[in-house]
Formats: structure tokens, sequence, C-alpha cells
């Protein structure tokens, strides 16, 4: 029966992981890289989320059997190859279901003591800010959260279903040692939490989770063409949810306007540090004026700007028609100053600048 309903329900959805514009999405299974499970099998949705057909095939589809389970306090690693053969025996119409996402996911099996009762968790809500942490979920929480204390926004956090038996873990004689592992701050990451009781470390239980940020950036109002100077009607605040901390765009205006968009930047585009620079003051192939500091004399010049630049940049210019190129500091829209010590034959000072020579 079992078998039926997958083969029925899968096959009548539109085949293909394009987007199409369609009432009903195809049928989407998502593979985790990484993923926890308790039993003596490893189903479906321990290791993938399934998208995309109605309740009671979405349930037929999750309990589609895999591989076995890896020993207690094992890990072992299953395939995307080993799950469409999963499938195919179950009769899913692979031309008709999208697998993505990691192309092998790791199973890890904890070593729980036998008879461990399972306890619900409670995968909503945040922990209250001077509540001490009474279960194994609200301790991975609560330490995941203040990871990203510094960003302003709401922390989500959810956890994989494999590993909701050893949420609920806890008790008022119980405390918590949670160990992150890696650097990530954001999206799925896995945590291992050591249940302490009486000073002593009881059990060791891993768990893996997904945190995202939601929070408000700077996004484009309109479109910005390259080149052009952002200003602050151009500009909108929006909140996105993000599990990345790289993507994370800008929070506010002030490093923005009056700066020079790097891009064209289109409507509704969210806005990064690397979107904009400086307006320079110098662009290439401007002419420009080069001033000559000689002790306590000022002598001008002209030369053509080899780079674009911005107050303080450092570039080059070229002295025609002799060719000769030397650095300068920009100064000033279209100014710039040479180095102490640069030499430039006389005859490319302006005839204002030959008057102030010294006779």
């Amino acid at each position: 029966m079992l078998q039926r309903i997958i083969n029925i329900l899968v096959v009548a959805v539109m085949a293909g992981c394009m987007r199409q514009p369609a009432v009903v999405a195809a049928p989407a299974v998502e593979l985790f890289p990484q993923a926890v499970v308790q039993g003596e099998t490893v189903v479906l949705a321990d290791l993938a989320s399934v998208e995309g057909l109605d309740e009671s095939a979405l349930q037929a589809l999750r309990q589609v059997e895999v591989a076995g389970a890896p020993a207690p306090g094992e890990a072992a690693t299953i395939d995307v190859e080993q799950v469409r053969k999963a499938l195919v025996t179950a009769k899913v119409n692979l031309a008709s279901l999208c697998i993505a996402g990691a192309a092998s996911c790791k199973v890890y099996r904890p070593a729980l003591p036998a008879g461990e009762p399972a306890a619900a968790a409670k995968s909503a809500g945040q922990l209250p800010a001077k509540e001490e942490p009474r279960t194994v979920e609200a301790a991975v929480r609560k330490v995941l959260t203040d990871r990203l204390a510094k960003y302003e926004g709401q922390v989500e956090v959810r956890f994989a279903a494999a590993g909701r038996s050893v949420l609920g873990l806890g008790g008022k004689e119980m405390s918590f040692s949670v160990r992150p592992r890696g650097s990530g701050l954001l999206g799925l990451l896995s945590v291992e939490t050591d249940v302490i009781e009486a000073g002593k470390v009881v059990k060791t239980v891993p768990v893996m989770a997904e945190v995202a940020l939601t929070a408000g950036v700077v996004v484009a109002r309109r479109p910005i063409n390259r080149g052009a100077m952002v200003r602050s009607e151009d500009m909108g605040i929006e909140e996105r949810r993000f599990t990345r901390i790289e993507e994370i765009g800008l929070n506010g205006t002030a490093g923005v306007v009056g700066r020079e968009a790097r891009r064209y930047i289109g409507q509704g585009e969210m806005l990064t540090a690397r979107d904009v620079q400086a307006m320079p003051l110098v662009r290439r192939g401007d002419y420009v004026t080069v001033w000559f500091r000689r002790g306590g004399l000022s002598v001008r010049g002209s030369a053509k700007a080899l780079k674009e630049g911005s107050q303080g940049d450092r570039i080059e210019v070229k002295a025609e028609p002799a060719g000769q190129t030397y650095a300068v500091v920009v100064t000033g829209p279209k100014t710039v100053e040479a180095d102490a010590g640069t030499t430039v034959a006389s005859n490319q000072w302006s005839v204002a600048s030959e008057q102030q020579r010294p006779g």
C-alpha cells in the first residue's frame, strides 16, 4: 500500500526541478549534509526535506527506508545514489522527482543508554534572557543565539526532526556544556552537548540545528546605475532572512549616501559595502592640475590621469607631450600633488607657474 501511494502521487505531479509557472510545484528531495538518527534504520525523513506533495504522500515518501543505521556511537555516509536506489525499490518515478542538496549525508547515531526515555522537544520560542537552560534544547538554543549577539535582528533556531528525542533531556539537577563544531554561525550546524550531573559528564549528545538571522538591510528602492551617486531617496530598509554570515547586507544607509555605485543595482536588490565606493575626484583620462612644492614655493603644472582616485588616493599621471609618468596624491576635484623630489621638465609648467619660480 505504501508503494502504491508513493508511485501514484509522485507521478501525478509535474516532472523536473526547474521552476515552472504552474500551481503545483514539482516534488523535491533536498539532501542534508549531516543528520542524526536514533533507530535501527535510516529513512528518507532522516536524510532530507521533502516538498511538493500532499500530506499523505509526503508522509509515505518520508518513511521510505534508505539504509540500515550505523552502530551506536558511529557514523556512516549515505550518498545520492543510495537514495536513488531506495526510491526505485519503493517504485518512485525518479523522472518526476528532483533530488537536490548535498551529494552525500553523513549520518551519526548517538550512543545513548538502552531504555533512555524520549522527550518531546519544544521547537518554537526563544529562551528568556535570565532563564537558566534546563534542557539540551534550551542550552543549545542559548549558545547559538548568544554567538550572534553583535548582529542586529531576530535569531531563529530550528532543530532536525531526527534529533528531537535528545532535545528534551534535562532537569534541575542537570547542567550542559555546548560545543558547536566549526566556526560557522549560520546555516546547518553540528553541535555536541555534554549532559552533566553531580559534576560529571553522564553522556554527550550530538544535535543538528539550522540557524537563521532575520535582519533589516539596505535595499534599492529604484534602479541605480553604475557610476551614479547613491542618494538617500534611492534606498530603503527591508527585512531579509539569512543563513550565511557573508551574505548579510548593510543595516543602515550612513555608509552609502553620497558614495558611487560600483555596479548596476536593480530595484529591490540588497546593497553591501562592496557595492559602493568613494566618489572619485579624478577619473582616468582627466587632465588634472598638478602642484609641485619646492621649499616655500608651489609650482603648478598639468598632466593626464592614468587612473581614477578619491581624496588621498595615490595614482599615476602622465605629462604630455613628453610622456613622463610620475606618482601623485589626489587632493581635490581634478587636483593632485606630486611627491617631494619629483622632477618634471620645465616646459610642462604653465605660464602662471613659471612666474612663481625663483628668478
